[in-house]
């Protein structure tokens, strides 16, 4: 008796990632290529030397239309993954996604939900989860080997010139958190599955006029528990940081760039060692893996529906939206909320599309709101400083809102306000932080956010409370 017909796959554009399908589906029993699209002729001729038995196209409707497909692997530019995607999806074909799955969270939930409706594959290919490296660090962390992890720092980078390519277009990649960041993040949550409390982004452009993405971008994650991760992408790192380092409460995890992949260090796996609490070091051989595990759980989701370690709500998170905090800058007022669950814990984030805008109000107009923080947003594509409440209305009206409030509860009361930046003094943080967010707006605080630890738990307990972001 035959088994089950092989799963007819279309690639939908054919590049480097292009070619890593192509030899993926070459050697993954039940996936068979049938079609590849690529407006470019060499591309289409570059595919035949792995499969020759397949349909070219040089439109992707087409490909879309022509019955052939099963499952399509889409690896044009992320701009345009929600639209093909959706077209994918519309005419009942599984769909692969090169990350990130869209360039807003909005997007994300549309295709899931369109997914969901019609009973059909969405997932991201996170290949990252399967690299040596991480499959040997993650294995370690669950053997107790360092204790309970508290501290996950993530870096990718070093100092060169970004591409001229439309990799280095924020436009068209969603930005360089968005790139490896999506890689990174998924990591990350990979190992700590804590609810997230809140997330932080800082962006800078300072040297690379020629590209639109950040030059240096860093996100924090604060899980609820305490724990915390960042992820840092940098084209200004002269000298670099470890892959991974991981603190737990029994020692620590450092992954090395391995220096025999220089200058693209990216090349090769990280060198993994084991420091312990009485300081002796120890480097752990990489776990062995099985090659194109992705593909192969493809394979059995689809004809035994076994479960994929990589899902599309899993990944929505790593390509929706990152918090706007810390100094505020033109492009971090766009920035992306990374999140544990969006719609258990954040279904009403504050997101920013490109013909959006968020309503900042101000609560108190000190030295930092005026020299800082009002400027930033002044200066910021996808913000405004709608309100300012102060004691000093002659500072207040320095920061050119379109109004001057009273009282801060004047300020919070008004609906058309998205988001509050306090600025009073230390022991008021409290108070305003909790009623900023129970009067539904998204906050963020002068530091120190608290003067006791119990205070900020509060707060953050408030935040998840109430469903916004706090930082």
């Amino acid at each position: 008796m035959s088994g089950p017909a092989p799963i007819r796959v279309g690639l939908l554009a054919y590049g480097a990632i292009g070619y890593e399908h192509n030899l993926a589906i070459q050697n993954t029993p039940g996936l068979r290529l049938v079609a590849v699209c690529d407006a470019k002729p060499e591309r289409l001729a570059a595919a035949s030397e792995l499969a020759a038995d397949f349909i070219g196209f040089a439109d992707a409707t087409q490909m879309l239309d022509s019955g052939l497909l099963d499952l399509v692997v889409i690896s044009t530019p992320p701009n345009s993954h929600f639209h093909w995607a959706k077209e994918s999806l519309m005419r009942g074909i599984h769909v692969v996604l090169e990350k990130p799955m869209a360039l807003t969270a909005t997007e994300c939930d549309e295709l899931m939900a369109l997914a969901h409706e019609k009973s059909l594959l969405l997932v991201v290919y996170q290949n990252r989860r399967f690299d040596a490296d991480f499959v040997t660090l993650r294995s370690l962390i669950a053997s107790g080997a360092i204790g309970d992890v508290y501290q996950f720092d993530t870096f990718v980078g070093g100092y060169s010139r970004p591409c001229d390519y439309w990799h280095s277009d924020a436009a068209v990649s969603g930005g360089a958190i968005f790139d490896w960041g999506s890689h990174f993040i998924d990591q990350i949550l990979n190992v700590i599955t804590d609810d997230v409390a809140h997330v932080s982004g800082q962006n800078h452009k300072r040297v690379w006029k020629h590209a639109t993405n950040a030059d240096h971008a860093q996100v924090t994650i604060t899980f609820a528990t305490g724990k915390q991760a960042t992820f840092i992408h940098s084209d200004l790192a002269a000298a670099r940081k470890p892959k991974f380092y991981v603190l737990g409460t029994l020692g620590a995890i450092v992954g090395d760039w391995n220096p025999l992949a220089e200058p693209a260090v990216a090349d090769l796996p990280a060198v993994i060692t084991v420091h312990r609490q009485n300081s002796a070091v120890e480097q752990v051989a990489l776990a062995p893996l099985a090659d194109y595990e992705f593909h192969r759980s493809i394979v059995a989701y689809l004809t035994t529906g076994t479960p994929m370690s990589v899902s599309g709500s899993s990944i929505a998170q790593c390509g929706g939206n990152y918090a706007s905090c810390g100094r505020i800058s033109a492009q971090q007022c766009n920035a992306r909320r990374a999140e544990t669950s969006r719609r258990q814990h954040n279904p009403r984030g504050l997101t920013v599309s490109a013909n959006a805008s968020v309503k900042w109000g101000f609560l108190g107009a000190g030295y930092v709101a005026n020299q800082a923080m009002g400027s930033a947003v002044h200066a910021a594509t996808n913000a405004q400083l709608f309100g300012v409440a102060s004691r000093d209305k002659r500072r207040s009206k320095k920061l050119k809102p379109i109004q001057v409030y009273d009282t801060y509860q004047q300020l919070l009361d008004d609906p058309q306000i998205d988001a509050v930046y306090i600025s009073l003094a230390n022991h008021q943080h409290l108070e305003w932080v909790t009623k900023s967010l129970e009067a539904g707006k998204h906050v963020l605080c002068e530091k120190p956010l608290g003067l006791r630890a119990a205070e900020v738990q509060e707060m953050m307990a408030c935040a998840q409370r109430c469903e916004k972001i706090f930082g």
